[in-house]
């Protein structure tokens, strides 16, 4: 056998090993990406569950918000209307005085 045919021969056998060996790295990789898509999953699962409870509790929260707001404007339209009644009263019995009073100078 010549050097030459020796290394062809060689060179055979590396291409060969290479082409294995690429089998194997693209075989590994592909079950990498299972492993890590798979875990991914496992771990978002539940990550996913609680986002959902956060965003319940946060819809009941401004719920409540809406709910205290709407009582607090009530309450004080309540107030007001009071407020206003007891204007008027004391309008009402200022202008009875003060007729009352032009009543007793005239006589």
């Amino acid at each position: 056998m010549t050097g030459n045919d020796r290394l062809k021969s060689e060179n055979r056998l590396f291409r060969a090993e290479n082409r294995e060996l690429r089998q194997k790295l693209e075989a590994l990789e592909g079950s990498m990406e299972e492993k890590i898509a798979k875990v991914m999953e496992r771990l978002c699962i539940p990550l996913y569950g609680r986002i959902k409870e956060l965003e319940r509790e946060n819809e009941r929260k401004d719920e409540e918000i809406t709910r205290l707001k709407a009582q607090i404007n009530k309450d004080s339209y309540e107030r007001l209307q009071k407020q206003n009644r007891n204007l008027k009263n004391c309008l009402n019995l200022r202008v009875h005085m003060t007729g009352c009073l032009t009543k007793a100078r005239r006589s």
